[in-house]
């Protein structure tokens, strides 16, 4: 489990700007400087990649299920495959924030339909600068659910339920992941969210076991 303490703040500062902000104002009635911490999240959003967006909204829709009931081994298909195309979405984000970032898994044990299966919620943190400044969670499930709800291999592709939350947080995970920041940030791709909002229960848990405020 992460400890959360600070990390040292030689993490190498992002190039990308947005040179276009500058003060704002009415003709006639003067000019309002923009306030830095505008500036800055203007530089953030100026790193969104759509078609990083859409690549992973289709990723995930195209293992064609994410039951918890679904393959568990398999790369191609199955809440295992997405689970794991997660991983290594975070893992290259520590690869090149040079270990500003860090992931693990959650485990948890799900009962859904009277099939007992270890689900994972996927996490990565960026840890904050100043001590007692508390945690922010971000998240978002990556599993689905289709009809008959029971079916494991039923068609669910969920690209908007929720595959396209999943894609926003890995991107805001993989520009965030570049600098660092007084809270700590913690990114949660939720398991088992359609059966109860088991993911999230069992997260919840595992915060309060864990005193991370």
């Amino acid at each position: 489990p992460p400890t959360l303490a600070p990390l040292p703040t030689n993490t190498p500062i992002a190039t990308l700007g947005y040179s276009a902000v500058g003060p704002t104002g009415v003709p006639g009635i003067g000019s309002t400087p923009v306030p830095p911490a505008d500036i800055e999240i203007f530089r953030l959003i100026d790193q969104v990649e759509s078609d990083r967006l859409m690549y992973h909204v289709n990723t995930l829709q195209n293992f064609q299920t994410r039951h918890v009931n679904s393959d568990q081994i398999s790369t191609t298909q199955g809440i295992g495959a997405a689970r794991s195309y997660i991983a290594d979405q975070f893992e290259s984000y520590l690869q090149s924030s040079g270990g500003n970032i860090y992931t693990f898994d959650m485990e948890f044990e799900v009962t859904f339909d009277e099939i007992t299966t270890k689900q994972k919620n996927v996490v990565a943190v960026i840890q904050g600068t100043e001590p007692g400044a508390g945690t922010i969670v971000i998240g978002a499930h990556y599993d689905s659910i289709g009809q008959p709800f029971e079916s494991g291999t039923a068609f669910a592709p969920g690209a908007n339920d929720n595959g396209t939350g999943v894609a926003a947080i890995l991107e805001v995970a993989r520009i965030m992941s570049q600098k660092q920041y007084r809270a700590s940030i913690m990114f949660v791709l939720f398991s088992a969210e359609e059966v109860g909002r088991q993911g999230s229960k069992a997260f919840a848990s595992w915060l309060r076991d864990n005193n991370i405020d």
